[in-house]
């Protein structure tokens, strides 16, 4: 077991350890799946294998494609994969196609059907979905599916019509007026730095964005549709460096508002002085007095200091944030940047030559691709996180040992038992 001090400004649900590992008897070899898609008659057909309860992925994608051939496919391709998971297979109309993966059938269903919504298909619909458990019988499956043929022209206009439908409060694609070019491609870019991949950063609204879009909802919590709201404009469009001007702290102590939108963060949520231990809450900064960072875990034994600017009563652009216990005995620093209160885009996070972390905020938590090392126990982890947790496919290794897979909230179950930012106790581990 490793003993790791928690980070105030995180949302860490520990007593004390933030890394645990525990051998339990070993367990059936993992189970891979994939998933191939392709075209064929002239992209009038499309094709597709799945593959589950093989040995290895490299094993699993062969058998898929191979599938995936036999019904006809010219072109096909690994479109996902999914280990000791689930993975699901959408396809539009016009054969456009998302294969995504998930913890379970429903999860893997949601995300490729939602992905394919997001992307601007017309008439998504899911044609096949399995999962892949250890101990279970290899099979197969593949199919083809008749698909109309879409000139860019006609995509084009699909597009505006989907983006029409969804109502004035929503924001469409390029072609929409409501966004200017340049809007458009600050909200690229705060995607890119908060780590989903729009795609080129030109100003055009096209099925990598969609997808980066509805990516970006999902791990924020919101509405996954792969539109826009007003607000989450101008969210991403600050996650991309948008300066909105400074207010004075007279106006933020008002509470003041433009419209719908809150101005002063800390004025929409409470303090930390009197909040229980644990709370989120604005604390204040103590080499900047009346200036707040967001605190998803407050623990008043800790300091925190700031060096980047404050814009009202808020820490606003970039810097390190300087965390310390009360004894001045565990120290870490984070650089990167504040939005209005609230960490966002790619940090680095240091305890010495203890540890590093690297990777995206998005509103104060951990969400996104992230790599960390615990230099002293020799682990590194790599892969998705939400919620200031791993979620996702993830690979974790501790002393030459590799172990790869998919996480849920911290937890891994394999062959080893592996608890990251939570306990044995909340993963279930006995």
């Amino acid at each position: 077991m490793f003993d790791y001090r928690r980070s105030p400004i995180e949302c860490v649900a520990v007593a004390a350890s933030a890394l645990m590992l525990f051998s339990v008897p070993a367990q059936a070899q993992d189970a891979h799946g994939a998933i191939a898609f392709g075209r064929a008659n002239q992209d009038e057909t499309v094709a597709y294998g799945f593959a589950w309860n093989y040995g290895s992925r490299d094993e699993g994608v062969e058998v898929a494609m191979n599938a995936c051939l036999a019904s006809g496919g010219t072109d096909c391709v690994e479109l996902a994969w999914f280990q000791n998971g689930c993975g699901a297979l959408a396809v539009d109309q016009y054969g456009m196609a998302q294969g995504k993966s998930g913890m379970s059938l429903e999860q893997a269903e949601a995300r490729a059907l939602r992905t394919c919504e997001a992307a601007g298909g017309s008439g998504c619909a899911i044609v096949g979905s399995q999962c892949a458990s250890p101990g279970g019988e290899v099979g197969t499956w593949s199919g083809s599916e008749s698909v109309l043929v879409m000139s860019e022209e006609t995509r084009d206009r699909a597009v505006r019509e989907t983006d029409g439908r969804k109502g004035s409060e929503q924001i469409g694609a390029a072609q929409d007026v409501s966004l200017t070019r340049e809007q458009r491609i600050r909200v690229q870019l705060g995607l890119a730095a908060l780590g989903f991949d729009a795609g080129p950063a030109d100003g055009m609204f096209g099925p990598r964005t969609r997808s980066a879009i509805w990516e970006w909802q999902q791990a924020k919590g919101l509405e996954a549709t792969g539109y826009l709201t007003q607000d989450e404009a101008e969210a991403l469009a600050a996650s991309a460096g948008e300066n909105r001007g400074e207010r004075t702290s007279q106006e933020a102590s008002s509470g003041g508002q433009s419209g719908n939108q809150v101005l002063y963060f800390a004025a929409a949520g409470p303090k930390c002085q009197g909040m229980p231990e644990g709370s989120e809450c604005w604390r204040e900064i103590s080499n900047q007095p009346d200036c707040y960072v967001w605190n998803a875990h407050f623990e008043s034994s800790w300091d925190i200091e700031w060096s980047g600017g404050c814009s009202g009563d808020t820490a606003h652009g970039r810097g390190v944030l300087h965390l310390s216990s009360a004894d001045s005995s565990f120290r870490e620093e984070k650089t990167g940047e504040i939005v209005h209160g609230k960490m966002n885009g790619h940090w680095v996070e240091r305890r010495g030559d203890v540890y590093r972390a690297e990777g995206p905020y998005v509103d104060g938590e951990k969400n996104g691709h992230w790599v960390m090392r615990w230099n002293d126990a020799n682990a590194r982890f790599e892969g998705e996180m939400r919620d200031h947790k791993p979620n996702g496919f993830g690979t974790f290794t501790h002393r030459g040992e590799t172990f790869e897979g998919n996480w849920r909230d911290g937890c891994f179950q394999g062959d080893t038992q592996i608890a990251i930012g939570t306990t044995f106790e909340a993963c279930g581990f006995e």
